[in-house]
């Protein structure tokens, strides 16, 4: 090739790079902007940041407990340890209303009778205190005299006259060795109490609106752990059972295996740090974090809203399973009442060293920006199991922590709509 033809070839390459380039560029000028690229060209002159840091943009907290249905959700607690006492109530099925014929010479029974009468329940590896010591929980069993229902309360249960503490029915005061397959454990209950079931249902022939079969598991004062029982649910397999051997009309030993019907736990905490932001499973310990973006003008672009809190190591307290490492957030509508409202947004806080983050809440403060300014967010554990099955404390510095640095924080990003 002459040194002409190499001259016209380069030549031609470089007008074809020319080309090349001009025609992204006019493509690119064409391009509509991206959504975001839209917003800051169209409709906004700039871009502002707001933080925790310089402006009041977190005005409180506020720690409350919230009744959630616990009735039937598969496992239940025992015992006393951290500041939470835990009892449970429990109603068997009906014997004799399943098989009337077979059952009801128990009636006309003394307990003479029956050879034994035995609670069988069934632990699980769950524990909150003391697990090292297998002789760490011991409870008393009373009856129940009425009808509890989901609303009903730990305070209410004396109130209500619900547990009959005239007279102790059963009582476990032995051990329960952890292991990763729990055994069973069963106690005597009175023989009484079963008799006195059978010759209610006989003479009233009412069926479950007249008679509870109803027991109370209480723990003792000395107990120093909570402890984890299979209950019942949907796919229950192994629950609370009372098995009762007596002497059929021929004198020869039988077996009745009555298994529990509903099991309901409750709670009671002896106090919590009203000033730190606390959550808590079983007990439904939540908080409230109250906003205030005021100072952004409605209806401005909100680019970017960051969330964190520090965790309060010295309050939090947790079971054998270890601490838990998310928590869910949820936004509700202004004017909300939890029990009634769905959460407009649910957010995923994640534990990073030694603080918990949310990555954005952006639509929380579009939506306070557009609803008055103001609003707030509700903090609990996460899913079923850490808010029902297990009492692990999450504890933080609240917005009245005299360290700023470990208050709440947000950081947001804005920018103005045009002529507004």
């Amino acid at each position: 090739m002459n040194s002409e033809s190499c001259h016209f070839s380069y030549g031609r390459i470089k007008v074809l790079i020319v080309v090349f380039i001009t025609s992204l560029v006019l493509f690119s000028c064409n391009e509509q902007p991206t959504f975001v690229g839209e917003t800051l060209l169209q409709d906004t002159v700039t871009l502002y940041a707001l933080s925790t840091s310089t402006n009041d943009l977190i005005s409180g907290d506020s720690t409350f407990i919230f009744n959630i249905n616990t009735v039937n959700k598969g496992t239940f607690h025992i015992g006393k340890a951290n500041g939470i006492t835990a009892l449970t109530l429990v109603r068997f099925n009906e014997p004799l209303k399943q098989n009337t014929n077979d059952y009801d010479f128990f009636a006309s029974y003394d307990e003479s009778k029956i050879v034994s009468c035995k609670i069988k329940l069934y632990p699980l590896r769950y524990t909150f205190g003391d697990s090292t010591n297998p002789n760490s929980l011991s409870f008393r069993v009373y009856r129940v005299n009425n009808w509890w229902s989901n609303l009903t309360t730990y305070d209410s249960l004396e109130s209500g006259n619900i547990i009959d503490k005239s007279q102790e029915v059963g009582r476990f005061n032995g051990s329960i060795s952890q292991k990763d397959t729990m055994d069973a454990i069963d106690f005597d209950l009175s023989k009484k109490v079963f008799l006195d079931w059978c010759k209610q249902w006989y003479n009233t022939k009412k069926g479950d609106t007249s008679i509870v079969w109803g027991l109370a598991f209480v723990a003792d004062e000395g107990s120093s752990v909570i402890r984890q029982f299979a209950g019942t649910s949907q796919n229950s397999t192994n629950v609370i059972e009372m098995i009762v051997t007596y002497l059929d009309s021929t004198n020869t030993l039988d077996t009745l295996v009555v298994k529990e019907a509903m099991d309901k736990p409750f709670y009671k905490i002896d106090n919590f740090d009203s000033k730190s932001i606390t959550v808590q499973g079983g007990t439904t310990l939540r908080s409230r974090l109250y906003f205030d973006v005021s100072q952004i003008p409605v209806l401005s672009a909100i680019h970017s809203a960051q969330f964190e809190m520090t965790v309060k190591t010295d309050g939090c307290v947790y079971g054998n399973f270890g601490m838990d490492s998310t928590l869910y957030v949820e936004l509700y509508p202004n004017g909300h009442t939890l029990d009634k409202d769905t959460s407009l947004k649910t957010y995923m806080a994640e534990k990073k060293e030694n603080k918990f983050f949310i990555g954005s809440i952006t639509s929380s403060v579009e939506y306070w920006n557009r609803n008055g300014g103001k609003g707030f967010l509700v903090f609990h554990p996460e899913g079923a199991r850490n808010e029902r099955w297990e009492l692990d404390r999450l504890q933080f510095y609240g917005t009245n922590e005299p360290d700023s640095s470990k208050r709440p924080s947000l950081k947001i990003i804005y920018s103005r709509i045009r002529g507004k």
